[in-house]
Order: structure tokens, then sequence, then C-alpha cells
């Protein structure tokens, strides 16, 4: 398996479309991986090297790009494989999420993983996606009946918004509902959580399914 995920990695970082979605969709035909293997072993490292400054290899903004659609694709391929691994283990319903990056925020692949990860956990994933005002966020909240409200943020000059947000939905949202966040900044600065004032960081499939209903 790790040689299947080297290669997939390799055809990544050489920006070949072709050969990556199909080493990684083959892949989860023939069941050597699950969606979850896949995401967390190759597409994330992926992602968290190519958006890194002092990464070990160099990647223009172009060749970043070009690997991060690349990505894009292979998830909305993986899709009906994470519905079939969720009615394989048929998860008891744990409720509704919804999941965004705050207003100024447009690296949402990440979250997009995170929405598939709670839907295969068993919960209802809205996934709302890149740069949401949060005036939209809280009109959401109040048309949903929701558990969790999961905000990502990579740039650290997003965590204004993302504490904005949070705060406008506390102040109007009933006290039951949980606020996560998760995005590279909080990998690099767990203490920012407590400067967001958010309930939990959710950075993995082992946070979300960690997490108590």
């Amino acid at each position: 398996m790790d040689e299947i995920f080297e290669d997939i990695k390799d055809a990544l970082y050489k920006e070949e479309k072709e050969r990556a979605v199909r080493l990684a969709l083959e892949g989860l035909d023939d069941k050597l991986y699950s969606v979850v293997d896949l995401y967390e072993n190759v597409l994330k490292e992926v992602l968290y090297t190519i958006s890194r400054k002092d990464s070990p290899q160099v990647i223009d903004i172009w060749s970043e790009h070009v690997i991060t659609c690349i990505i894009r694709t292979i998830i909305e391929g993986a899709y009906l494989y994470l519905l079939e691994e969720r009615d394989a283990n048929a998860p008891d319903y744990k409720g509704k999420v919804m999941i965004l990056c705050p207003e100024g925020e447009f690296h949402e692949l990440g979250p997009r993983m995170a929405s598939d990860y709670f839907t295969l956990l068993g919960y209802n994933s809205i996934f709302v996606g890149s740069s949401t005002p949060k005036e939209e966020v809280l009109k959401a909240v109040e048309k949903l009946d929701l558990k969790y409200v999961s905000i990502s943020v990579s740039n650290y000059d997003n965590i204004g918004a993302a504490r904005s947000t949070i705060r406008l939905i506390r102040k109007k949202a009933s006290k039951d509902l949980k606020i996560l966040v998760g995005g590279q900044v909080f990998i690099d600065n767990p203490d920012l959580a407590e400067e967001v004032e958010t309930d939990m960081i959710v950075n993995s499939y082992n946070d979300i399914k960690g997490l108590h209903v």
C-alpha cells in the first residue's frame, strides 16, 4: 500500500492528473485502502507540503493550483466509495453539522475532506465551502437544526474573521450548538483555539470520531 501511495504522490507532484486520478480511484475500487487512508496518508500530506513556505519541495503558485485541482477531482471521485463504506458500517445517525471557511478564507479542500469524515461517521454533513460571510453563516444556523458548526482557517490573516463569526453565532444561536475549528493555523498554533473562543479543534478523522454526540 505504501508503494501505491508514493506513486499517487509522485503523480500529483508532477501534475500528472490522469495518472494520479486513475491510481487513487482504482485503489479504492480494488479495496486496497479506504477513503480515510487515501485522504490521511496521501491527499492531506500533499496539501500540507505544497502550502508550506518552508517545504523542502519548491512549489510554484501555478503548480500548487494545478495540484489542488487534481486533488479536488480525486475527492469528488471518491464520494461514492465513501458512501459505500458508510453504508457497510451502518453508523448511528449523529445529527447535522455544517462545515465552512470564514470570509476571506479560500482554502477549502481540508474542510471538504472533513465533511466526508463527518458523513462517513453518520452525520448529515452540510459543506458550505470557502469565504462565507458571517451573516450568511447565521442565516444557516437559524434555519438548520445543527449539532456542530465547523470552521476551517488555513491563513492566519483570517483568524479575525473566524473569531467574529463565532462570536455572532454565540450571541444568536442556542447554547447547545457546539463550534469546532480546524485548518493549518490550528495545527501550527493550537493555542489560537482559545483566542477564537471555540469548543474544540478537529484536524483529523480520529478527532472527529472522538467527538461526544
